[in-house]
């Protein structure tokens, strides 16, 4: 009977040692997804639109700079290379993803600023609404009114 009585003490310690251990073990949580992806511009092909390590084009939403046949295209992009080339930066997604020229939509972040506006706030680019992709817009609309 004491033998029994033993056992099946023990049986319940043992249960209540596992239970409490498990209970205090953390668990690792998965990765979180990615808001940010990291990446190292390679080229500033105009001003609102940039190439990073792997080739990918990214198109920057929300602003419109000058195309190659335009007053101040130059400019523009030389103001964009002096902001991120041969820097890392911070690639943010809205809703769309590419354009209809395979470009990838993102906001560019580098040291905490948003280079979309930034872009606007000095002169070389106009905030252009471009839906659905409008989280950032209101930035962009007040950097435009700074210019």
């Amino acid at each position: 009977m004491k033998k029994i009585l033993f056992v099946s003490v023990l049986c319940i310690l043992v249960g209540v040692l596992v239970g409490y251990a498990i209970h205090q073990t953390p668990i690792a949580p998965g990765p979180a997804p990615p808001e940010y992806q990291r990446a190292f511009v390679m080229q500033v092909v105009d001003g609102d639109t940039i190439t990073v390590e792997g080739g990918e084009r990214v198109r920057l939403i929300g602003i419109d700079a000058p195309e190659r046949d335009e007053e101040y295209y130059t400019e523009a992009k030389e103001y964009l290379k002096s902001l991120v080339l041969y820097k890392e930066v911070e690639l943010e997604k809205d809703i769309t993803d590419k354009d209809r020229y395979g470009r990838s939509l993102r906001y560019v972040w580098l040291a905490n600023k948003l280079v979309n506006a930034e872009m606007v706030r000095a002169g070389f680019a106009i905030a252009k609404q471009y839906d659905p992709d409008v989280k950032y817009q209101r930035i962009i609309a007040d950097a435009e009114q700074e210019a």
